[in-house]
């Protein structure tokens, strides 16, 4: 489930983004998946309409366990940056990286998301790295040293989505 504090708008460059309608303190836990998400495995796919597989590839996000999840509500929407203001974590969830102001595109990065091939980024960012693909051992290690003091702090803003969520495994 995606953060209740959003809206879907049209972007300038890649469609549809989702858009916070609200200031949103970093720490803040952004998506969980919960039980309404539906779940494909691979088998799944291979008996079903071609039109339907193209959606559930273009709109899911791919569990390490190589389930594709397709998101209910408009997480299956948030757009893919290079600066990203949420990142996801090793313990199921997205979190907020930065403080995100209202009327801010809410943005991932996809290198995070078990990428069955590589693609050519649209964000334009400074950063931008142009083509995205699995990250790298240093990438993983610089984006769990980013989030591993605000997963510490994480306790201390809103949590609208805590009831979806299990603190007892971080190690706060």
């Amino acid at each position: 489930m995606l953060i209740p504090w959003n809206e879907l708008r049209r972007t300038s460059n890649m469609g549809l983004g989702v858009y916070a309608t609200r200031n949103i303190p970093k720490g803040t836990i952004t998506f969980v998946r919960d039980p309404f998400d539906m779940v494909f495995q691979s088998y799944d796919l291979i008996s079903a309409p071609f039109v339907l597989v193209q959606e559930v590839l273009k709109l899911s996000y791919r569990e390490p366990s190589g389930e594709f999840v397709l998101s209910w509500d408009n997480g299956k929407y948030m757009n893919h940056s290079c600066e990203a203001n949420t990142l996801t974590t090793s313990y199921g969830f997205e979190i907020a990286v930065h403080d995100i102001a209202k009327g801010e595109e809410i943005t991932d990065d996809y290198g995070l998301l078990n990428l069955d091939e590589p693609f050519h980024c649209l964000c334009n960012k400074p950063r931008c790295r142009r083509l995205i693909t699995e990250p790298s051992q240093e990438d993983l290690v610089t984006w769990e040293a980013q989030i591993a003091p605000i997963l510490a702090t994480a306790r201390s803003v809103p949590q609208p989505l805590e009831d979806l969520i299990t603190w007892d495994h971080l190690s706060m």
